[in-house]
């Protein structure tokens, strides 16, 4: 791989070393080292004891002061610390960045279950496994640490390229409040239960009525709830950052896996245009899918990590268990994307074997022990998991996967043969996931590795064959939903089991990149990318004309190809129209409503949230009617509402079947006891709710007395 050159920037590094830390690092060495002592009789050399002790209580300091950061370094840099280079790359800072994160959330993730099995709370249990992990990297630091170059030329143009991407990412968290539409709200209570607790829980009480809690994988839940413990923030901006961050980690793994075959540079930008113009997974951040994402940033490491473990060479025990931590990460985080994996990583790993028998016999020597540890972390999981759910959630799952195929491949504008509107059907779906830009991208790449490189490269011959691989599993994959042919096809969920089909198209699009690009003039690239900024600039104010709305109904190419995908990613705020003054009204409902109220809201104006926030139960969580279905309903009809919540933005996109104007015009059966800023909170007075509104002790609050 060819290295990028040094300059000005080594001898500015160079200067900013001597005038600032040399002297600093060199008082703190003579007051810790040992005055007899000397390396070639020159250089003193401090106290081993000493400067491990040192360095354990700075990470006891760093842990009191700021244990969220543990929560991203720990064990994660422990366990790469000492970990070879071929399997965790440490001489770059992105993919170092990126490992240490990945490792350290699986740990966490798998930590709640450890819970379940260990009498501890769940912050107890980070503060003493975290003293642990200190206490045994500061015994190991001896290793000698790799060296990490940051001001080269070359790493300039690559942080600056990834900080960009940072800050595309981020956008929800500076856009929005919270997703307060569907899943996202599904997401929020499950998290605020393992807060409320703080350790393993096996019911939805005190915030929703049902008896088993952990039919879901509690991955993202988890680290949102650690992080909102440690921090002052609150759980639901915690969610926003969370599920901002797992979309750079997926950049990232990505990303690592390009740089095993290219440059760093052409392999952050192949990730990052793959990322940012496919629909999926970005798409998921609409409607509140965070799980789902953290599950495929899981998977996309383990794909590395799995692949690189093909090569004919040994791992460590501590290496395998930190590949092992974050392959289980996939399935303790969301149950579908696994599935996916489960087909298309042994498609990868069959065309690798096919080079040779050495490849076949380092497949089963090396990942037979990562496969044991991973099943074994997720043990506590299927112990707690209630395996029925599966064949409840199958009518609500099959009937929508039913009409979505229906809007494809039963259009009555098309008249042609079955097979040709199938083939088209499997087109659309197609396009649908990758987005048309994407596909034409994607086209093009696999036809000149097909035509121009098959003959002299074994490498675009490898990646072009592990793409027609993952297109024939693809197809397999949809074949199988669209027919039912299994009992297990309610589960090939198309929208989330294929974005590893990612990863042989994001190779294929590098080889023509790193073929292609070099022979062009650089005049030609300047002038395609002002091109492009011109054409992003005009979708930006195209969206902003039409309020950043999806375009997920519609293909219009020039939308697509002006990064469409990731403005509705960062401005759509169709599923999350929550406002501050909501919050407030949250929060009164938390102070002053009866603990045992339970709440109408309608779908889309944020009252879900009341269940994670107000701390209130909701007549109709999002979800539950999946997973406790017959619960839910025996609940219903032994149980009544007792108020009504109307939110300040009612959600166009969603059925509104409570209105402020309806209700005041039955006073005698809705009584107004909170309105504030068209966030109204209404008292159920039919006679058969608990109480009465004056009688329960809560204060009415209207916008006059909130101005007050």
């Amino acid at each position: 791989m060819p290295g990028e050159p040094g300059g000005l920037w080594r001898t500015y590094e160079s200067h900013v070393t001597r005038i600032l830390f040399r002297p600093i690092v060199g008082g703190i060495t003579r007051l810790v080292s040992y005055p007899t002592r000397r390396e070639n009789g020159t250089r003193r050399e401090m106290l081993p004891f000493l400067r491990k002790a040192i360095i354990f209580l700075a990470l006891l300091v760093l842990l009191l002061l700021f244990p969220a950061v543990f929560v991203f370094m720990s064990p994660g840099l422990f366990l790469i610390h000492g970990a070879t280079e071929h399997l965790f790359p440490k001489d770059d800072l992105l993919r170092r960045t990126g490992n240490t994160v990945i490792l350290s959330f699986a740990f966490w993730v798998f930590s709640y279950w450890l819970t379940m099995l260990i009498p501890l709370s769940l912050t107890r249990l980070f503060y003493l496994t975290n003293i642990v992990f200190s206490f045994w990297f500061a015994s190991t630091l001896h290793r000698p640490r790799p060296k990490v170059a940051l001001w080269d030329r070359g790493n300039a143009v690559l942080l600056s390229l990834f900080l960009f991407v940072c800050a595309v990412r981020f956008i929800p968290l500076f856009d929005r409040i919270t997703g307060s539409v569907g899943d996202m709200t599904q997401h929020l209570y499950m998290a605020r239960l393992i807060t409320i607790h703080n350790t393993y829980s096996d019911s939805y009480l005190p915030l929703l009525p049902f008896r088993h809690f952990g039919e879901y994988p509690l991955g993202f839940h988890t680290l949102a709830a650690l992080l909102s413990q440690l921090t002052s923030f609150p759980l639901y901006r915690v969610t926003t950052f969370l599920s901002s961050a797992i979309y750079v980690l997926i950049h990232l793994g990505l990303y690592q896996l390009l740089t095993r075959h290219f440059p760093k540079i052409l392999s952050l930008a192949v990730s990052s245009v793959v990322l940012l113009l496919s629909h999926y997974p970005q798409f998921l951040n609409q409607w509140g899918s965070s799980p789902t994402a953290l599950s495929a940033c899981f998977l996309f490491f383990a794909y590395d990590y799995l692949s690189a473990k093909q090569a004919p060479a040994s791992a460590s025990f501590v290496e395998d268990t930190g590949i092992a931590l974050v392959l289980a990460g996939g399935l303790l985080s969301h149950l579908i994307p696994p599935i996916g994996f489960l087909f298309y990583f042994p498609t990868h790993a069959l065309i690798q074997c096919a080079r040779g028998r050495e490849q076949a016999t380092a497949l089963l020597r090396n990942h037979w022990r990562v496969v044991l540890l991973s099943a074994s972390f997720i043990t506590p999981f299927l112990l707690n998991f209630d395996f029925s759910v599966f064949a409840r959630s199958a009518p609500a799952i099959t009937v929508h996967h039913t009409d979505s195929f229906a809007k494809v491949f039963d259009s009555p504008h098309l008249a042609a043969p079955r097979v040709v509107i199938e083939t088209l059907g499997f087109l659309a779906v197609f396009a649908f996931l990758l987005g048309p830009t994407m596909v034409l991208l994607l086209s093009g790449s696999a036809l000149y590795c097909v035509l121009r490189r098959m003959q002299g490269s074994d490498s675009a011959r490898t990646h072009v064959a592990e793409f027609g691989g993952a297109l024939g599993i693809f197809c397999v994959l949809l074949i199988l939903v669209r027919l039912q042919l299994t009992p297990f096809s309610h589960l090939l969920q198309t929208e989330r089991i294929h974005y590893l089909l990612l990863i042989p198209a994001s190779l294929v699009l590098a080889v023509f990149c790193h073929t292609v690009l070099p022979k062009i003039h650089l005049h030609v690239v300047a002038a395609l990318l002002l091109c492009f900024s011109g054409l992003v600039a005009w979708n930006v104010f195209d969206h902003r004309e039409r309020h950043f709305e999806s375009h997920y109904g519609t293909f219009k190419h020039l939308r697509d190809a002006g990064l469409g995908s990731l403005l509705a990613y960062g401005f759509d705020k169709a599923n999350a129209s929550v406002t501050e003054w909501d919050l407030r009204a949250f929060e009164w409902v938390r102070r002053f409503v009866e603990k045992d109220a339970i709440f109408l809201t309608n779908y889309g104006d944020g009252g879900g949230l009341i269940a994670s926030i107000g701390e209130r139960q909701i007549w109709a969580p999002h979800g539950m009617e999946i997973w406790h279905g017959a619960e839910l309903r025996q609940w219903q009809s032994t149980n009544r509402p007792t108020h009504v919540y109307i939110g300040r933005i009612p959600n166009p996109r969603y059925p509104t079947e409570f209105t402020r104007e309806e209700l005041r015009k039955q006073p005698e059966k809705y009584r107004l006891i909170y309105d504030v800023e068209q966030c109204s909170v209404f008292k159920i007075e039919d006679g058969r709710s608990r109480g009465s509104a004056l009688g329960t002790g809560h204060p009415r609050a209207t916008t006059s007395a909130s101005t007050a």
